[in-house]
């Protein structure tokens, strides 16, 4: 960890520092749904080593069947706060300040103002499919960022919204969390993959691009790497720089039904 984030480091002063983790439901990390206290601990100490003790903030909001701040307690986050002095900030009880965006979705959008405030904002998503997106990874961490509980409203347009929060809340590192992943019918009640992996890049689409590559989707068929590209966000290239065995890497394929996922893409355009 100390060396992506020491080879990564950006290039002006960091004073504080967000740190936007993926706790989506009630499973602990070994599912592989959930980001790993652990690893998160390793990457605090890491971001504390390279920029000289900033002010760290974890930050995640509320979903439609869960509470921020319980699972904060529930996966074990508040070790956290107590041992490294973070803060652990669940984003709907915070600040927010309405901005116009014009996105593809979204012609005004809020966006919490701990992340307009933020030297670095690093995006720490877990490395998992998705029966909506094939794959959830860095831009679909961000979309959790939306201030609304109930994001499933947004479903019909799913790909659209990841991309317009992407533009209204651009992260400045990706760290992606790929130890224990999850394949099958993700985000969360897939089966947990032991790929032992860390992905890191500076630009958000490029490192979704290489998971969905390595994931076996390949980019070009994940429609918000593609329309996140097209809108500026960055590019699908990327240069890896990788200290695995690149057959380990060709051969990490995530099962993952396609079938089922063109039907309900089928089925749920009859009904929009």
């Amino acid at each position: 960890m100390d060396e992506l984030i020491t080879r990564l480091r950006v290039p002006h002063p960091v004073r504080t520092v967000a740190v936007k983790v993926n706790l989506c439901d009630y499973r602990t990390a070994e599912s592989g749904a959930t980001s790993d206290p652990r690893v998160v601990e390793a990457l605090i100490k890491s971001v504390k080593k390279t920029y000289g003790d900033p002010l760290i903030r974890i930050v995640e909001t509320d979903a439609s069947g869960t509470d921020c701040d319980s699972l904060f307690s529930f996966l074990g986050f508040r070790r956290l706060e107590k041992e490294y002095g973070v803060t652990l900030v669940n984003l709907r009880r915070s600040s927010w300040r309405e901005v116009p965006l014009n996105g593809r979705l979204f012609k005004r959008i809020q966006i919490p103002e701990i992340l307009t405030e933020t030297d670095l904002f690093v995006n720490h998503p877990k490395l998992k499919t998705h029966g909506k997106t094939k794959i959830t990874v860095g831009l679909k961490n961000i979309f959790g960022c939306l201030r609304q509980k109930y994001k499933a409203r947004y479903h019909s347009a799913l790909d659209d919204a990841i991309v317009d929060v992407n533009c209204a809340m651009p992260s400045d590192l990706t760290v992606v969390d790929g130890i224990i992943a999850l394949e099958g019918w993700g985000p969360t009640y897939g089966f947990p993959k032991r790929l032992n992996l860390l992905v890191a890049g500076r630009n958000v689409v490029s490192v979704d691009a290489f998971c969905a590559d390595l994931m076996g989707f390949g980019a070009k068929s994940v429609s918000h790497i593609v329309l996140a590209e097209r809108m500026g966000i960055g590019s699908t290239k990327y240069h890896l720089r990788s200290e695995m065995n690149m057959a380990i890497l060709k051969s990490s394929r995530f099962k993952f039904d396609p079938i089922r996922y063109r039907l309900k893409g089928l089925a749920e355009s009859q009904f929009s």
